[in-house]
């Protein structure tokens, strides 16, 4: 059984599937042009064919709960799979996104590129957590491990495999990027209101 077969609106190569967590007759993928398609295997129908980016998309990832679907091409993308609307961008990466990796909770989101960065989200803030730089070549995959999700392994086009102990304290990291950002926020006259109340303390 081919889905593309009965799916003509698909154009080019498919770089990306995944089935939503809650309902495993939902079947996303990606690829060229950047579409997104959803696919009900059980009926055998399109759900949604969605023009999600510009370019390729060579991730996704829904979180744990199927409440976001994360998309990863120039740029990564959240997206409510319900509605197929957008939620938000993240931008940090400087080359294409090539996976994605929510935590068990789905507060943080990991995306690896071939920058050969690690970036950590905070999904309920939408904001950068921390860029973690050790690859010197592109990051084919990652994988929180442990149970307290304290761990990260990467594997990357440079032939290393790099294990990444962080402190899996989602309020510890958030205050350790204050500290870091503080001095910015207190002295930055043209930042709003709502950027400053990122990190209160400063």
């Amino acid at each position: 059984m081919s889905l593309t077969d009965n799916f003509p609106n698909h154009l080019g190569g498919i770089y990306a599937i995944e089935f939503h967590p809650k309902q495993s007759n939902i079947l996303a993928f990606s690829g060229s042009q950047g579409m997104i398609n959803f696919w009900d295997i059980s009926t055998q129908q399109s759900l949604k064919l969605l023009k999600a980016q510009v370019g390729n998309i060579y991730a996704l990832k829904y979180s744990p709960d199927g409440i976001i679907l994360a998309s990863g091409g120039d740029t990564i993308r959240l997206w409510n799979p319900l509605t197929r609307k957008p939620i938000t961008r993240l931008n940090g990466h400087i080359s294409d996104i090539t996976t994605l990796k929510f935590n068990t909770n789905g507060e943080i989101l990991a995306s690896a590129s071939g920058d050969g960065t690690i970036k950590l989200w905070n999904i309920p803030n939408k904001q950068l957590l921390a860029s973690l730089k050790g690859h010197y070549e592109q990051i084919n995959d990652v994988e929180f491990i442990n149970k307290e999700q304290s761990v990260i392994a990467s594997a990357s086009n440079d032939g290393s495999i790099i294990l990444w102990n962080w402190n899996g304290n989602l309020d510890e990291l958030i205050n350790r990027s204050c500290q870091w950002l503080g001095n910015y926020l207190e002295h930055n006259q043209d930042l709003s209101n709502d950027t400053k109340m990122l990190c209160p303390h400063y």
